[in-house]
């Protein structure tokens, strides 16, 4: 499991040292690949241990568990990180928008793709604005995303401590082979 949680954070570094709106996609595809590895590496042995941890006849409880946590794991992630993505873009967005009139400042300012919108707008009346909002809004939303890869970084960190910490240690114990009754054979009378 902690090998899997290292890449993982190898994957997040990467993604947030190669990410760039030059580059577009290619740049955090090999990020991507790295953290999928990582996390790849990482369910299962976490999955195990929560399946060995309780005895046989509750693996339908181990089973829930499992579920429950990596569903509400993975909802609190994406709200967390997209909270912290979408609050870096607003800041580092927020001068460049300034400049603009007021109802294409609220809709730069806002979001992303409501960026994307208000360039698209003034596309054929003013191409030059329509650049220079798309330009702003890609270079914002990188900047945020590099930051918010920073906070995933810090969160598998964290995780990888406290599974390296407190984690499930495997105990190798030799239990005594079971022993097999012999069947015992009825005689009746004496000896034939």
């Amino acid at each position: 499991m902690l090998l899997g949680l290292g890449i993982g954070m190898a994957g997040l570094s990467i993604l947030a040292l190669m990410a760039s709106v030059e580059g577009g996609y290619w740049s955090v595809l090999p990020g991507l690949l790295i953290l999928g590895l990582g996390l790849g590496l990482t369910m299962t042995p976490s999955t195990e241990a929560i399946t060995t941890s309780l005895p046989e006849n509750e693996q339908g409880v181990a089973s829930a568990l499992n579920d429950t946590s990596r569903e509400l794991g993975g909802a609190i992630g994406v709200a967390l990180l997209g909270s912290i993505l979408t609050s870096g873009y607003t800041h580092r967005v927020a001068e460049f928008a300034t400049s603009l009139p007021s109802d294409l400042s609220q809709m730069v300012s806002k979001d992303y793709f409501l960026a994307l919108g208000a360039a698209q707008s003034v596309q054929t009346s003013s191409p030059n604005l329509a650049s220079q909002i798309v330009d702003a809004a890609q270079h914002a939303y990188v900047d945020s995303w590099t930051a918010t890869m920073w906070v995933g970084v810090g969160i598998l960190a964290a995780a990888f401590a406290f599974v390296a910490a407190f984690g499930a240690k495997r105990e190798t114990t030799t239990q005594p082979a079971p022993t097999v009754a012999e069947p015992q054979l009825a005689l009746s009378g004496a000896n034939r």
